[in-house]
């Protein structure tokens, strides 16, 4: 596959990615991960090491650190990120200490000259912050510089989750300490795990933390918030909760396997690029198992939605153009009758790269539609409509659009799909996830479960056009719409639809036809 994997022929079971960076003409990436010999201990992993000069082709490296030997990290070692200091770059890290509580500790190359940067050594300072008591800390975040430097750090206080922020004026050998106000609280959360900050605009920041909140997804939710960081206080205050009445009223995925990412500033193409771990599902719901990938790297700024309300947008990086095989599949104005189901190429399509845009008709003038009785701003409710719903289900206008890793007979198959309908903000567009036909190895009460069908709300009336961007990678399926606005992604286990069995269809399961604007896909190297 073309997703970030572990070494081939290795035991290591991959979990979060940490500390990306671009350092002297090449790209790292750090990925906590755990052998079975350290299954004495669930929290017991260390950090491996990649570099690719392109985020594509990558080449491991050896292990960049492992627990111990000494007691503030001998249990193991959790999230972290890498900041980049005059004298070279430096990983802060959450070591598990000999007692199981949390600290805080540093890193840094055996040789910073080294391009690398193959070989690290923990400081003999560690660690910079010891255990927090009662508050339980990890994942600091990339430093910024104010008057002082600062990190952010998830925290749990009495089952709030809490966003600490330190500081100190010297970043190796200063005393770390903590700002008295959390940078956000949110009650009941539990700890916030790989929190993230950022500047966005010239007056924008973004606050986001991975949130043990969706029952639907693998692991939980990546989370954030746009809003304004006042430095003299080191305060935020998010612009709008987004109906989620809570301070990280947005995802940045709404599918069922997305957490922990980590973003960092690309210093060699000026922009801002995303991480995740994709995890799989436990073995108890899946009969054929496939390994955590990383997400495709995705670039990431500032955008608004149709209400002018700022969000941030995401897309594959532009690199990843370089894997399309071929001079691809193109289609133009095709419309879709009512019931229209149209394979899309040949046979062998388990990877690869899809753009599609449908047109739209006039909505406002649209009198005959669904209700869609759920709230615009509400992932909840959008996500509940699309279980309600699913591809099969025959709407008005809509379900329409893909059906990848599917099998000629449609035994098997995941739907990527947009459904429209009135809500009480009016005429609405969603679009799902839906893949509860994705194996046949699933439970049947799997069918319509939340875990099967994921969506959010993605335009309103005033558009013209939907636009998709569909990546497929074997058990991998990556989804953005209109632009970025938002993305789906689905870990799915199919056991026919692999392979060369795998095709691509176009479908449409509303009474009204549909017209496609344009469709181009290329497989995938």
């Amino acid at each position: 596959g073309f997703h970030f994997q572990a070494p081939t022929n290795s035991s290591i079971w991959m979990i979060s990615p940490n500390a990306p960076v671009f350092y002297r003409g090449f790209y790292h990436l750090f990925y906590r991960f755990t052998t079975p010999s350290s299954s004495k201990s669930k929290n017991q992993s260390s950090w491996g090491h990649a570099i690719a000069k392109d985020l594509l082709h990558w080449t491991h490296l050896p292990t960049a650190l492992d627990p111990g030997p000494e007691r503030y990290d001998e249990q193991g070692i959790l999230g972290g990120s890498m900041t980049l200091l005059v004298q070279g770059p430096v990983i802060l890290y959450t070591g598990i200490s000999s007692d199981g509580a949390t600290t805080q500790n540093a890193a840094v190359p055996v040789d910073p000259g080294d391009a690398m940067l193959k070989h690290w050594k923990k400081i003999a300072q560690n660690p910079l912050i010891p255990a927090g008591g009662r508050v339980a800390m990890r994942d600091p975040s990339s430093a910024w510089r104010d008057s002082s430097w600062r990190i952010l750090l998830g925290g749990e206080n009495a089952s709030d989750g809490v966003g600490l922020v330190y500081w100190s004026n010297d970043f190796l050998d200063g005393e770390w300490k903590r700002l008295e106000t959390p940078l956000l609280r949110m009650p009941g959360a539990g700890i916030l795990e790989s929190p993230d900050f950022f500047q966005v605009s010239e007056s924008k920041h973004v606050v986001k933390a991975s949130l043990r909140d969706d029952p639907a997804a693998t692991f939980g939710s990546d989370s954030y918030a746009v809003g304004r960081y006042f430095s003299e206080n080191g305060s935020f205050v998010p612009d709008d909760d987004h109906g989620a009445g809570r301070t990280l009223g947005l995802r940045y995925d709404h599918g069922n396997s997305f957490f922990a990412s980590k973003s960092f500033a690309d210093t060699d193409k000026d922009r801002r690029v995303l991480w995740a771990l994709l995890p799989e599902d436990p073995p108890s719901k899946v009969a054929a198992r496939a390994p955590p990938v990383q997400s495709i790297p995705r670039k990431l700024w500032l955008g608004s939605d149709e209400d002018e309300e700022e969000l941030l947008l995401q897309l594959p990086v532009d690199e990843l153009a370089s894997l399309r095989i071929g001079p691809g599949i193109h289609m133009a104005d095709v419309t879709l009758e009512p019931g229209a189901v149209i394979q899309v190429g040949g046979d062998a399509l388990p990877q690869l790269d899809a753009e599609l845009v449908f047109e739209l008709p006039d909505l406002t003038t649209q009198m005959s539609m669904e209700n869609f009785d759920v709230e615009f701003s509400s992932t909840g409710n959008a996500a509940a409509h699309c279980r309600k719903k699913g591809a099969r289900v025959n709407g008005i206008l809509g379900p329409f659009g893909l059906l990848v890793l599917a099998t000629g007979d449609l035994a098997e198959h995941t739907a990527i799909f947009f459904h429209l309908g009135r809500s009480r903000k009016g005429p609405v567009a969603l679009v799902c996830a839906d893949h509860s036909r994705s194996s046949l190895a699933n439970h049947p009460e799997e069918d319509l479960s939340a875990a099967a069908l994921h969506g959010a709300f993605v335009a309103k009336a005033e558009v013209e056009v939907l636009e998709l961007r569909v990546l497929v990678d074997n058990s991998v399926v990556e989804t953005f719409a209109q632009g970025g606005k938002i993305s789906i992604t689905s870990r799915v286990y199919p056991t026919l639809a692999r392979g060369d069995a795998a095709r691509l269809f176009l479908f449409n399961n509303g009474s009204n036809a549909v017209r496609l604007k344009r469709l181009d896909a290329w497989t995938m190297k």
